[in-house]
């Protein structure tokens, strides 16, 4: 039975640990760890020479200079056959009473070979060690030392008066500071007793019992790792952790460890005693040279590779080895993957990170089949390599498969390197392999028969078919929705239209069609899932899910043949839009409080999608502007991961150039729920710093110049500049458009205001002055002559009447743009041709 990711979650809640209450007035005999020695180096390496950037280069522990292959061979890292180690068993009282005099008894593969009674008592809080000589073997066997093995003494708790150790387990270093330490061993912990190394050890052994039910392509009953705790060391400052313990300059590895691991200091320990730490199993297994396999998941912003229309894809993935424990942090399983690697390192020391991702079979291939399951000839086949996590042109090599459905992977280039006792990196279809994730990830375009697909290829894919056997060749498959031969023609002109989350597709109708399919993909990944069957041209939806969908109609002729895609439509699942601004060459960028990047649609309409990184948290903030010089400025509210406020300016590329944020607050240059922003012929900015009442304007720099309009302002809502110079804040809570005169020192004075607007929200001027207004309360748009007369009103059509408009553009082709917050669209309105011209 394979064991996942979900049914490990059950297990391990039913793990089987003694949960007792501490008892008063106890002893309680605690066995920490068992400490080994002589101890041997691991590997220290170097990433970073001439050359080999990237390249682990083995280096001397002591001297940090390259070690040739002949020199790291004389490196002992394991005691030899027959040498005598001494194993040193910790054992502490941390109960609340005096522990009289007990026994003790060491065992090596559950055979007892050293028993004892201690001569005096232990009182609470003493430590005392006991040894055990022993002439080393190689392989695994089990060290185990118990305290009162008969049980003779009443103690607060059992479950922690022994512990078992695999003589071939990685070995950690903990330290832990005095004060985190102490608080450990006052507060009671999840398994009840009152223990800093029973925590741990719990985690020690969980990560044991996570190695034994984890799937490996080497099958259920091959070796296992295992890790233990060799020794724990408490310090007054954890700030320069190993150098207070291991002296300058020198790591855990360097003194004879596999991996160490420091806890920092902490007020409060009580929760942190109280629950596992998941996190820390995570953290462990980079200890071991796994690395991060979320570093091979690639988001949707990142991917600006162009479609046939000159639209960046934006399409993401997850990493296969989601839901596992370097993944994710959680009750997780180890990934097939990390099994696999750490498998193959049995008896080899720790030191190398992700080395095993040159784990590549010799030749690789790539095999195409149809939706019938038939191999597709002359299919074209495009990859992309991501450089820095982002993918686009030029490709990394592209051709078409074979008669077979088959493209053989080219050999790129890579150094020839054998890191000691691991693994060889040789030409491969990736080059240069980098051990922690960047550029392990192929994109891949597939073109035949009048449709494309996608798909994905990562370094995971081709060390899982190393491991399982396939060294010399591996092929990859892909069952794709290529149309058979002879499928019947697919639907033209797909047009999309939404309305809140519905959404309605048209198309036109295809001759001797028996039937239409339609399927929808969903940002991040757009995989794409059949959602309708129709005999007629259209469909009628919903959008269930936020963001962006992506919708492509096939027919079904009268034998069940389907066509190939028709052209993609894309619509937007808008939440809470507001903002909008026209760049440069005419794309438009929206802002809705509900996302975290920028949507951007094209001139015409067609939602390209979300671009700019999900990490600049756009989420909460209404409006955006657009400067001379293309930049894009938003106006910002706090979010979960920063409170502070201000604005952030993007470039051109949507890359962040700029940030100005402080804390909420009155104070010049401060802001609190800022709506609007825009910018000046100069580039200066200008906030409607709505909670203040105010307006405050900005260097192009991001410095504070001034404030506007203090005490003559209520609410301000957005900000436009006209002609001559003069700043037009829609003043909601005055009912009014207040128009603000350049003074010559480049200050602003309050001009005239623009009454008949109640409750504006947003605020447009053309070019010869006319005054487009969004208002609240009449859920519609004003345009006003530069006189305040009022020359139109929109307000929807009948079917369709404006609910919640909030942001404003022109187009320069005749059309007004109008975000409509209530049913979550954004409009094209024609204009009347007094104001079109």
């Amino acid at each position: 039975m394979k064991i996942g990711p979900a049914l490990c979650l059950t297990l391990l809640a039913l793990a089987p640990f003694d949960v007792v209450q501490p008892s008063q007035h106890l002893p309680d005999l605690d066995v920490l760890s068992i400490e080994r020695t002589p101890r041997y180096p691991g590997y220290a390496l170097d990433y970073n020479r001439p050359g080999l950037r990237g390249i682990p280069v083995l280096v001397d522990n002591r001297t940090h200079k390259p070690l040739a292959p002949q020199e790291a061979r004389r490196v002992k890292r394991w005691p030899a056959v027959g040498e005598l180690v001494t194993f040193t068993a910790h054992v502490a009282n941390r109960g609340d009473a005096v522990a009289p005099p007990f026994d003790f008894v060491w065992l090596v593969d559950g055979v007892p070979v050293l028993k004892g009674t201690t001569s005096d008592s232990l009182a609470p809080g003493v430590e005392r060690t006991f040894t055990l000589t022993w002439r080393w073997k190689n392989g695994r066997h089990l060290i185990r030392f118990e305290v009162d093995p008969l049980v003779k003494i009443r103690d607060a708790c059992l479950t922690n008066n022994s512990r078992e150790d695999a003589t071939d387990a990685w070995s950690l270093l903990m330290a832990v500071d005095r004060q985190t330490y102490d608080a450990f061993n006052r507060t009671p912990n999840f398994l009840g007793t009152r223990s800093f190394e029973d925590w741990v050890q719990w985690h020690i052994d969980q990560m044991n019992r996570l190695f034994d039910l984890s799937p490996s392509p080497f099958g259920p009953s091959s070796w296992r790792p295992r890790v233990r705790c060799d020794k724990v060391v408490v310090v007054a400052d954890a700030t320069k952790l190993w150098e207070n313990i291991l002296g300058p300059g020198v790591q855990p590895l360097d003194a004879g460890w596999d991996g160490g691991w420091g806890f920092g200091r902490r007020t409060d320990c009580a929760s942190w005693a109280a629950s596992p730490d998941w996190g820390l199993i995570h953290e462990w297994g980079h200890q071991l040279g796994l690395t991060d396999e979320y570093a091979l998941d690639r988001p949707g912003f990142q991917n600006l590779v162009c479609d046939a229309k000159g639209d960046p894809v934006l399409m993401g993935r997850w990493s296969t080895m989601r839901g596992y424990m370097m993944h994710d942090h959680g009750p997780n399983l180890f990934s097939p993957e990390c099994m696999a690697a750490l498998q193959s390192q049995a008896g080899r020391r720790r030191g190398y990170y992700g080395d095993y991702y040159y784990c590549i079979p010799t030749i690789n291939r790539l095999r195409i089949l149809d939706r019938g399951g038939a191999p597709v000839a002359g299919a074209s086949v495009t990859f992309w390599q991501d450089h820095d996590g982002v993918f686009q042109d030029p490709p990394a090599f592209f051709g078409k498969t074979d008669g077979h459905g088959i493209f053989t992977l080219p050999n790129r280039k890579a150094p020839a390197y054998t890191t000691d006792q691991g693994f060889t990196l040789h030409n491969n279809p990736f080059g240069q392999v980098n051990v922690v994730g960047p550029g392990d990830v192929f994109f891949i375009r597939i073109q035949a028969r009048g449709h494309t697909e996608y798909t994905w290829l990562d370094i995971t894919d081709f060390n899982l078919a190393y491991w399982s056997g396939n060294r010399r060749v591996a092929t990859f498959t892909r069952r794709t929705l290529i149309p058979m031969l002879g499928a019947p023609p697919a639907p033209k002109h797909v047009q999309v239209s939404t309305y809140r989350d519905a959404v309605h597709l048209e198309w036109s109708s295809v001759s001797g069609c028996h039937m239409y399919r339609v399927y929808e993909g969903v940002s991040d990944e757009f995989r794409y899932r059949l959602v309708a069957s129709t005999a007629v041209p259209r469909w009628d939806g919903r959008m269930q899910v936020p963001g962006v969908h992506r919708f492509a109609v096939t027919t079904v002729d009268d034998t069940g043949r389907e066509s190939a895609f028709s052209d993609t439509a894309t619509a937007m699942r808008f939440l809470k839009p507001w903002g909008i601004a026209i760049l440069p060459r005419g794309a438009r960028v929206i802002r809705d409080a509900a996302y975290g990047q920028d949507i951007v649609q094209k001139p015409d309409g067609t939602i390209v999608g979300l671009m700019g990184s999900v990490h600049y948290h756009f989420e909460g903030s209404y409006d955006l502007a657009s400067d001379a010089e293309g930049r894009i400025l938003s106006a910002k509210w706090g979010d979960g991961y920063n409170p502070n406020q201000g604005f952030k300016i993007q470039g051109p590329h949507f890359e962040l150039t700029l940030e100005h944020l402080q804390p909420p607050d009155s104070a010049p240059g401060h802001v609190m729920g800022p709506m609007g922003i825009t910018a000046d012929a100069s580039g200066h900015i200008f906030v409607a710093d709505t909670g203040n009442d105010r307006v405050q304007e900005f260097a192009a720099d991001g410095s504070f110049l001034r404030v506007i309009g203090a005490g003559e302002l209520l609410q301000p809502m957005k900000v436009a500049f006209g002609p001559m110079g003069r700043l037009y804040v829609a003043d909601s809570g005055h009912n009014r458009v207040a128009i603000y005169a350049p003074n010559s020192d480049g200050s602003f004075r309050l001009e005239r205001s623009l009454s008949g607007v109640k409750e504006p929200v947003y605020v447009l001027v053309d070019h010869v002055g006319r005054v487009y207004v969004s208002t609240n309360r009449d859920a519609g748009v004003v345009v006003l002559d530069p006189d305040g007369r009022i020359v139109w009103k929109y307000q929807g059509t009948p079917k369709e009447p404006l609910s919640g408009p909030r942001g404003l553009a022109l187009d320069g082709k005749g059309h007004l743009l109008i975000v409509d917050e209530a049913t979550q669209r954004v409009l094209s309105v024609p204009l009347p041709p007094n104001l079109a011209r």
